[in-house]
């Protein structure tokens, strides 16, 4: 989750302007053969040819909607084109005590209506469920036998309940950090509490897939700690929150990959939005989208979830706001767009080779499609650069991040020399144009004060709402009180059982 966002993000936020100037400069294509101003070449030994699979995925958190909202956003995220969606199942939201009955019906309904629209759920089973400590974060090293039992206990349950729904789920969260890991954390407690789990989730179904619960950033120390302590898992997983996408991060997947499992991001994302200082503006969150999307695939990450579908309510200053796809009337940002576009350009593709990485700030990237090449192109340095591209089709055609046409020219003798301009902003060298209609995806929502109702809001379809891929309600209402919500991004502290009840009940009925 983003509570704290990571210090270190926020810290580098505020020290980056070129975050916040990403404008989408011209562009120049051209089919000269002059090599005169192109640097040499050469393939990055942290790159090798492989598939892209379903690389695409998002923080949905579905799960803590109201079921009307819950439909609408589960429409959005199928038009989106994610492949997977991460949903949060946590302990104190499903019953109100270790050995209490589940409460299931809410989570039943959201994960038919995300599996009925094709969607992979990685389920984040957070966070303890022990009851005696007064927070769900709080796992002291002399009361972890009791800690790991009881969350064993815990994922055997859900991941029974489940079987065959749910086939892949990740066991807590950023527990490198002291707000999910109380008092301190500790990595080989963390391994031990680890290995319950998974034994107890393979119990469940042999069949499931289990995913270390992702660090705080890329903490290599924190995970081969988990290893060395005999932590059991299938998947590895790290939050790699960072000011730019470039470029660290392909070393540090090669770092990861000594470890020899699949390599999942399962959050990362940057803000963007109004009334915060802190925050990119949409176009840029559209562009660093598109870069990082890009590294990864051909980095070889398995699975990368964007976080997070849609805005979250807090103050317009906060960015904890404004990291969504989705604004909070459910109307789509450029990144959203940019994403279904990347998806459907992606989808099928093969990672070839990188052209270009990080030269003077050039990435060229290229992949192979079921409609021909494609090169993904950026420009990160402080002056345009050229790079000569061998291309053995008859045309090449730059498309922009926006789908739009940008140039067609000839190859010359089966190469072609494109000028990328500064400013960071990705476009795609393709043969023919690829076909990205989408849906027109303004406002579903809007929110108004209801008279005499102490301060709650209501939501109601917009009147300018467009149609979505998917059927969705013509008509619901919804009152939300800021204080019915509890924050997914903090354990939460264990109320007595009745009030525990009444606030979940209230949350998963209220939350918007």
């Amino acid at each position: 989750m983003k509570t704290y966002r990571k210090a270190a993000l926020y810290w580098a936020l505020c020290g980056s302007v070129v975050l916040l100037s990403l404008l989408p400069p011209s562009l120049r294509v051209s089919a000269s053969g002059d090599r005169s101003h192109v640097k040499h070449l050469s393939r990055s030994p942290s790159f090798s040819a492989h598939g892209v699979g379903s690389v695409f995925g998002v923080g949905a958190f579905v799960t803590q909607r109201s079921e009307a909202v819950a439909r609408l956003v589960v429409a959005r995220a199928r038009v989106l084109g994610a492949s997977w969606v991460r949903e949060e199942f946590t302990a104190s939201r499903l019953h109100v005590g270790p050995r209490k009955p589940y409460q299931w019906s809410s989570y039943d309904r959201i994960v038919n209506q995300e599996r009925a629209a094709g969607l992979h759920i990685l389920g984040l089973l957070d966070y303890s469920n022990t009851w005696r400590f007064g927070n769900h974060g709080v796992v002291p090293h002399a009361g972890l036998a009791t800690v790991s039992s009881d969350f064993a206990e815990y994922a055997y349950a859900v991941a029974r309940h489940f079987r065959g729904r749910v086939h892949y789920w990740q066991v807590w969260n950023e527990p490198d950090l002291p707000v999910f890991w109380r008092p301190e954390p500790d990595a080989a407690d963390y391994a031990k509490l680890l290995t319950q789990a998974y034994k107890a989730i393979k119990r469940a179904d042999p069949t499931d897939t289990v995913v270390m619960a992702g660090t705080s950033g890329v903490d290599l120390g924190f995970v081969h700690r988990v290893v060395a302590s005999g932590g059991r898992f299938d998947v590895v997983s790290v939050h790699p929150y960072r000011n730019i996408p470039e470029p660290q991060l392909i070393r540090e997947v090669a770092s990861l990959r000594s470890l020899h499992r699949p390599i999942w991001f399962s959050e990362i994302g940057w803000p963007a939005g109004p009334g915060c200082d802190l925050c990119a503006d949409e176009e840029a969150q559209a562009a660093y989208l598109v870069r990082f999307y890009t590294l990864a695939a051909a980095s070889g990450v398995a699975r990368v979830f964007w976080y997070d579908l849609r805005d979250d309510p807090h103050t317009a200053e906060s960015p904890e706001a404004h990291f969504g796809l989705l604004r909070r009337d459910l109307s789509a940002k450029p990144a959203f767009l940019a994403y279904a576009r990347l998806d459907r350009i992606l989808r099928g593709a093969t990672f070839i080779r990188a052209d270009a990485v990080n030269r003077g700030g050039l990435y060229a990237l290229r992949f192979r499609g079921p409609r021909g090449p494609i090169v993904v192109l950026w420009n990160t340095g402080t002056n345009v650069q050229s790079v000569r591209l061998s291309w053995h089709n008859a045309i090449g055609i730059a498309v922009g991040m926006d789908a739009g046409l940008l140039d067609t020219l000839p190859a010359n003798r089966s190469a072609i020399t494109v000028t990328v301009p500064a400013g960071g902003v990705p476009f795609f060298l393709v043969t023919r144009p690829p076909s990205l209609t989408l849906p027109a995806l303004g406002p579903l929502l809007h929110f108004a004060p209801v008279t005499g109702a102490g301060g709650a809001w209501v939501a109601k379809p917009a009147s300018t709402a467009s149609a979505t891929s998917t059927p969705v309600p013509r008509e619901h209402t919804v009152v939300i009180g800021g204080k019915t919500k509890v924050n997914r991004a903090t354990p939460t502290p264990n109320p007595s059982p009745t009030a525990a009840t009444t606030a979940t009940t209230a949350t998963a009925t209220a939350t918007l």
